[in-house]
């Protein structure tokens, strides 16, 4: 035979050379695809990580309303009202003036502790708590967006952002002082107390470590708000071009699972760091935990959502899997 197929002596038939080099182009091509899908599978995980932890710099480190939504019901904590009334009790018995008598120092001191508790469970105090966080977090918020305009109530000196509390809590103070001479006039002790302005300033943050996260800020932004098409894509890329697609979907899931569950764990050790970091900068510590505990809530609820849906498709498809095994649920003669 001169063309087409080869009569062998034995009478088989020899595949046409043409047949056989589609045949090696069809294997060459589904190792090909099964290649691009695995690839696709960390790149669909990390991009599911971006998108979840860059929402959430976007809505809650970024924009200053929402945080303040966060953070502003925290003035009804008790650990906040109680570590903030500490801290002004604390600047006011330093500033106490030659006008208290050193015999009745000690009462005073008393009354005015009293005085910064019933003040931090005011109405006044939750206004002041969400004006002063709208401050601070507004002068980062800008200067990681790179706008150097000042905010007021904000000071950036000498490499710090400091938030000065002195102006805002000044109406507090006063407050104070009237609660303590009423106190102290019911006891029977008739002075005019007359508290000096208090220096009272907390650091929010360093501008050398903004410098150094703004870059990165700005990616993250970008990057979040393209997530959902790159995920999709991506996801869907990888299920169509993989020769078993409901097991490249199985491996999806868990590996979006593992993902969220080491973010969770990271995210732990992150906030006990930034708490720290809070501290050392001037919040109070009982503050501080607080403060990034209701931050992170957001991140950890939506970690755990994308786990829960992962986990639910892993199992979905495992169990499809099963189902479209030969001879699943067939009984046998």
């Amino acid at each position: 035979m001169t063309g087409g197929a080869e009569l062998l002596p034995d009478g088989f038939v020899a595949p046409d050379r043409d047949d056989r080099h589609r045949a090696r182009a069809r294997r060459a091509l589904a190792v090909a695809r099964s290649v691009v899908a695995g690839l696709l599978v960390p790149v669909v995980v990390l991009v599911t990580v971006v998108g979840v932890t860059g929402t959430w710099v976007r809505d809650e480190l970024l924009d200053t309303d929402r945080y303040v939504a966060t953070v502003g019901p925290l003035a009804g904590d008790a650990t906040v009202q109680d570590d903030v009334a500490a801290m002004i009790a604390s600047a006011v018995r330093g500033n106490l003036g030659a006008e208290v008598p050193a015999a009745l120092r000690p009462d005073v001191e008393v009354v005015v502790g009293q005085a910064a508790t019933a003040f931090t469970r005011s109405a006044a105090f939750a206004t002041l708590w969400a004006d002063l966080n709208r401050a601070g977090h507004e002068q980062v918020a800008r200067l990681l967006r790179g706008d150097d305009r000042p905010v007021p109530g904000v000071v950036v000196r000498d490499g710090t952002v400091t938030l000065d509390l002195a102006p805002a809590v000044a109406a507090g103070l006063a407050e104070v002082g009237q609660r303590v001479e009423a106190q102290l006039r019911a006891a029977g002790v008739d002075v005019a107390l007359r508290l000096p302005e208090v220096d009272l300033s907390v650091d929010v943050a360093q501008t050398a470590a903004i410098e150094r996260a703004r870059p990165w800020v700005e990616r993250l932004d970008t990057l979040t708000g393209l997530a959902p098409w790159l995920l999709l894509g991506c996801a869907a890329a990888a299920v169509l071009l993989a020769r078993q697609r409901l097991r490249l979907l199985v491996v999806l899931a868990i590996g979006v699972t593992l993902a969220m569950a080491l973010l969770l764990a990271g995210l732990r050790l992150g906030s006990a760091v930034a708490a720290t970091t809070l501290d050392a900068l001037g919040v109070s510590d009982g503050v501080a935990p607080v403060v990034v505990d209701r931050l992170t809530a957001v991140l950890r609820r939506d970690a755990l959502v994308v786990g829960a849906v992962a986990t639910v498709v892993a199992l979905g498809a495992t169990l499809a899997a099963r189902l479209r095994r030969p001879g699943t649920g067939r009984r046998t003669a």
